[in-house]
């Protein structure tokens, strides 16, 4: 297989349309590395305010899902996700539901759990576990010790209300 020389970018800074540019090489015949994309290039940028969200403004509420949630990020600081504390009692079970049009993370920070994800085989969940839940699938947990199973929720893109979606 014969190397070949990329072409040389435009002498403008702006690439052509419909490419971006995703990194900079200063190696002479290939300065660029451009990718193809579908989405313009305004639609892919994500906005992400430099700070610091503490707990401790935030404020811890009861949810229709038999859990409490403390929103720590959840504003347009960060347009890519969503950061909630979560705390389930034990022996309660969070209710099936699904995030229409949202990727969930669960990153278990104390307490024990066990976690029904879909068609999958329940699973026992402890501190420092990440459980992924893709878009749109059925979910619910199950504080299976006996102090507060506590987890961060990290969504993207961030949860809304109307994305909740109870199945019971």
């Amino acid at each position: 297989m014969r190397a070949t020389r990329a072409k040389p970018a435009p002498s403008s800074n702006e690439p052509a349309p419909g490419l971006s540019i995703v990194a900079y090489r200063g190696l002479g015949f290939l300065e660029r590395i451009i990718v193809m994309s579908s989405r313009p290039k305004a639609a892919r940028r994500r906005v992400l305010r430099a700070e610091i969200k503490r707990e401790s403004d935030a404020v811890e509420f009861w949810t229709e899902e038999r859990c409490f949630i403390t929103e720590t990020a959840n504003d347009d600081g960060d347009e890519a996700v969503s950061i909630a504390r979560a705390r389930v009692l034990p022996g309660v079970t969070t209710g099936w539901h699904r995030l229409d049009g949202v990727t969930e993370r669960y990153i278990i920070v104390s307490g024990q759990g066990r976690v029904e994800i879909g068609a999958m085989s329940p699973a026992t969940v402890g501190p420092g576990d990440v459980v992924r839940i893709p878009v749109d699938m059925p979910q619910r947990i199950t504080n299976s010790g006996s102090g507060d199973l506590v987890f961060f929720a990290v969504c993207s893109p961030p949860f809304h209300k109307d994305c909740y979606i109870r199945m019971e």
